[in-house]
């Protein structure tokens, strides 16, 4: 199969971090988890995230949007402010945002969706018309 490009959607558990790959016609092609191994501490979390799905697209295709959810809250830069499920010190953290194109520096940054105590992230690349 011809690699195409590929969303991304990441779930950022206390135990685990799932990953799921679909392709332009929204099909999961592809999942994949890993241990969140917060015990590690933040940025090992974040940088196996990263991995993850990087890893999981790699067969598929380039990444055309990814979508991130955790059990907390960040800012509108994308740092963390309270992840009670996640060990760690992660307040002021970079996780996703503007504050994070360190990781995924070909991609624009915006928040997607806010409730109760969990909070999503899109991007996609750079490229794409304004949200």
């Amino acid at each position: 199969m011809k690699p195409v490009g590929v969303h991304i959607g990441l779930d950022l558990g206390g135990t685990n971090v799932k990953c799921a790959v679909l392709d332009p016609a929204l099909r999961v092609v592809a999942a994949k988890t890993c241990p969140t191994g917060a015990a590690d501490g933040p940025e090992a979390v974040i940088e196996r995230v990263s991995e993850l799905a990087l890893e999981a697209a790699a067969p598929h295709g380039e990444i055309l949007s990814a979508g991130l959810a955790l059990p907390g809250h960040f800012d509108d830069a994308g740092r963390g402010v309270l992840l009670p499920n996640l060990a760690g010190d992660w307040a002021g953290r970079p996780i996703a945002g503007p504050s994070a194109r360190s990781r995924w520096p070909s991609c624009a940054w915006a928040p997607a969706a806010v409730r109760r105590t969990s909070c999503a992230w899109r991007w996609a690349p750079a490229s794409a018309a304004a949200w």
